[in-house]
């Protein structure tokens, strides 16, 4: 059964018996919680106080209305609160994990959660344990245990030891046997004692909510000073009591937090609709600030869908050692597809040397080989050994970059010469060369990995295709225009690198290409001049992409990286967005990273960048919309208190303001999409704060160009009204211009359908007109037509 894994029969028993393969932490969200949550704030205990005045003096309706308006904004916070969190629960449940498993004697991807025990689980350098078990097999296999011990060194496992669920492979591979799933996983047992984490606030979501505050105490204060200017006029106190203490909190921009959440949760959704999930909400807001992006080749840029298209031998009589390279030591397996055809599982590199071999109806023919050792690629000389034992002696045979394995080889230097002018041919039309070689010794002894690939017989070359993505071509040039920095770091060689470069028209005349190698022997200083004149990086190491990263960063450049092994783990750490790849990617680099690309296109990669605008450029016109009608409303009653003028706004017409003008036009604003402008202009300053001078004057301008137009109206119509029809007029006045307010700021989106800003706008517009005409509601707000 080991051999080849559970039966579908077995599977579906077991999970009957066991469930799912989850770890069921406890919700931090409750929906009472949050719902009662709502009232315990300085604002509704001052909205209190003043509803239970207004009955002591008689004045019920305004009473009745004020708690009203309580209790309507308590459920207005709770639903945008509910449905922030629902929008981040959705992004949380896109990120789970796979495994790959045997059953019914086949290689198989499933998603991690439905493991049962008895599964056999092919563990893979870069992967995370996805189930408590005990090891079969082993080569080299290494684990990072540090989120069950703490122990930060990585440790050596042997078949038969004990591993546990979310412990990651740093180097080998192996076969697991599970034991235990969920709850009753190490981790499952460790998380029965744990409260879950709360979710971190973003910096913006901070910061916002820092000015929130200032903001508040600043319209408070100015709510505090009608009271003594109105009373040098002789107005009645208590009104002025109720009047500043009502403009002061609806000056407050309560609605400014839940402005920032929903546009954050809305934009992930639809970025994870757009293959592109953030693990984490604050990349959402360096997205759109990304200057330089450093792309991997393979998948990303390219399809990922290699194919063998040809091949060199040093001699033909070492065609049957090629296919046996091949072969040997592959990481890969086939599945048989419904039409007859075949697909790679694993790495595509191998998978794509296994289809080609298919191909050419060969398969590995000593049966009495015995593997003795493999050992994985070598990040510094890029080369993959395996030994197998056949009779007496160790075959060992070496596959890798052809520069690797020429260097290698028992050659003369013109053989060298020869050879490497035969494989920068491949290496020209675009194609991904592998090179092979093959020694054989004798099996006493032991040898170390050094003395196994030295003085190699070499076999040839074969090169793999893969093509550029078609859609990577126009993604590049919306990148270029957009003002932002792409180069390709790779570890291929520069020849092929360049010709895929030049494919996609990332290369232009006076950008260069630069090897590991090279980039080694330049100091920090030389390479900061040279870096941003450089759109590839070729045959580099994982060590070098982070210099790269770190010194792009240096000079304040902000830098997204992406990567999806063990060793690209350290550069998505440091980059401001680390983006890993979903599809082959290793989990190590998933969980370094802050956004995960579900299908490795580069072109998604623009897509979010794009999105990642788009929500800021929402972000803050929430932010001018909620801030300039705030204004308009303060400056409006405290200048007619200044010049001695009957107030404007009565507390209930100005708590009904607060209350539709303040919450779903924001938010229809805040989740405005389809702004393909956002791509024509250069990337924002990260350092630049939110509220900038231009945001800044805008939100004055149109504040007090609001407040000074009423306010004159209303001196104009006082003469010729009575005060309640005249407030009639500025009531309904007000809250129009607030309606001109989000067509001004959202009308790029709504030209591009945003449907519920239009069904927003036509709803405010109905429900003031049925208050202005319905005689019970002009009662409630004291109207007069």
């Amino acid at each position: 059964m080991e051999q080849n894994g559970l039966t579908t029969e077995q599977v579906l028993a077991q999970r009957k018996h066991y469930g799912k393969n989850i770890i069921e932490a406890e919700s931090s969200f409750s929906i009472l919680k949050t719902f009662f949550s709502q009232f315990a704030n300085v604002i509704n205990a001052i909205l209190l106080v003043a509803g239970v005045a207004s009955f002591f003096l008689g004045h019920n309706l305004d009473g009745v209305f004020i708690l009203a308006i309580i209790i309507l904004n308590a459920i207005l916070g709770f639903v945008q609160e509910y449905r922030a969190e629902k929008s981040l629960e959705k992004l949380k449940h896109l990120t789970a994990p796979h495994a790959r498993v045997k059953r019914d004697g086949k290689d198989q991807e499933i998603f991690a959660q439905d493991l049962v025990p008895g599964d056999i689980v092919i563990l893979e350098e870069g992967s995370r344990i996805p189930a408590d078990g005990t090891l079969i097999d082993t080569t080299h296999l290494e684990l990072d245990e540090s989120i069950l011990t703490g122990e930060s060194l990585a440790i050596i496992k042997k078949p038969s030891d004990q591993i546990f669920l979310g412990t990651l492979v740093n180097k080998g591979n192996g076969v697991l046997k599970v034991t235990a799933i969920g709850m009753q996983t190490q981790f499952g047992k460790i998380a029965q004692t744990l409260s879950s984490i709360e979710t971190e606030q973003t910096p913006l979501q901070q910061n916002l909510g820092q000015l929130g505050k200032t903001l508040s105490i600043a319209a408070l204060a100015v709510g505090f000073f009608i009271i003594p200017i109105g009373l040098l006029t002789n107005r009645p106190l208590f009104d002025l009591i109720l009047v500043s203490a009502t403009i002061g909190l609806a000056a407050i921009p309560e609605g400014l937090p839940a402005v920032i959440t929903i546009a954050f949760a809305v934009g992930g959704n639809r970025l994870a609709k757009k293959n592109a999930i953030v693990r984490k909400m604050a990349a959402i807001e360096t997205l759109g600030a990304m200057q330089v992006v450093l792309s991997d080749k393979t998948g990303t840029i390219t399809q990922n869908q290699m194919q063998v298209k040809k091949y060199w031998l040093a001699n033909e009589k070492a065609f049957p050692k090629l296919i046996e390279s091949c072969l040997l030591g592959n990481t890969a397996s086939l599945a048989e597809k419904g039409d007859g055809t075949y697909e790679a599982i694993g790495d595509q590199t191998d998978g794509a040397l296994l289809l080609w071999t298919k191909s050419l109806q060969h398969t590995f023919r000593q049966p009495d080989a015995k593997v003795l050792d493999e050992y994985t690629l070598d990040a510094n000389s890029k080369l993959i050994t395996t030994v197998w034992k056949h009779g007496d002696k160790k075959h060992i045979y070496v596959r890798g970059a052809p520069e690797s394995i020429i260097q290698q080889s028992a050659l003369s230097q013109e053989q060298k010469e020869t050879l490497t002018q035969q494989y920068e041919s491949f290496a020209k039309e675009g194609l991904r060369t592998i090179a092979f070689a093959t020694k054989i010794m004798h099996h006493k002894g032991t040898h170390t990995r050094k003395d196994l690939e030295a003085s190699l017989t070499f076999i040839g070359f074969v090169g793999i295709y893969d093509a550029p993505r078609p859609e990577v071509i126009e993604a590049i040039q919306k990148a270029r225009v957009a003002g932002i920095h792409v180069c390709m770091v790779t570890g291929d060689n520069p020849l092929t690198a360049l010709a895929i470069a030049q494919e996609i028209g990332l290369i232009q005349q006076d950008e260069d290409v630069m090897t590991g190698e090279e980039l080694a022997k330049l100091s920090d200083e030389q390479l900061s001049q040279v870096i941003l004149k450089t759109r590839i990086f070729a045959r580099t190491k994982p060590e070098q992409k982070l210099r790269v990263t770190q010194l792009l960063q240096g000079k304040g450049l902000v830098v997204g990286v992406t990567g999806d092994g063990v060793n690209d783990a350290l550069a998505l750490k440091k980059a401001d967005v680390g983006i890993s790849m979903g599809q082959g990617g290793t989990d190590v680099a998933r969980e370094a990273s802050d956004v995960v690309l579900t299908d490795n296109n580069f072109a998604t990669l623009i897509r979010a960048i794009e999105e990642g605008r788009i929500i800021y450029k929402n972000i803050t016109n929430g932010i001018i919309y909620l801030l300039s009608g705030n204004l308009a409303e303060i400056s409006l009653v405290f200048l007619a208190v200044v010049f001695q003028f009957p107030f404007p706004l009565l507390p209930t017409q100005i708590l009904w303001i607060n209350l539709v003008t303040d919450s779903l036009p924001a938010i229809a604003l805040a989740t405005g999409s389809r702004d393909e402008t956002v791509l024509q202009n250069k990337p924002r300053n990260p350092k630049e704060p939110i509220l900038n001078k231009k945001r800044l004057l805008q939100i004055v301008g149109i504040g007090f160009g609001l407040s000074g137009t009423l306010l004159l109206t209303f001196w104009l119509i006082l003469p010729h009204m009575s005060e309640a029809q005249a407030r009639t007029i500025i009531f309904n006045g007000l809250i129009y211009l607030h309606l001109v307010i989000v067509l001004f700021l959202g009308w790029h989106s709504l030209k591009k359908g945003n449907k519920f800003l239009i069904f927003t706008i036509l709803l405010i517009a109905a429900v003031q007109l049925i208050i202005t005409f319905v005689p019970f509601f002009q009662q409630i707000f004291h109207l007069a037509i």
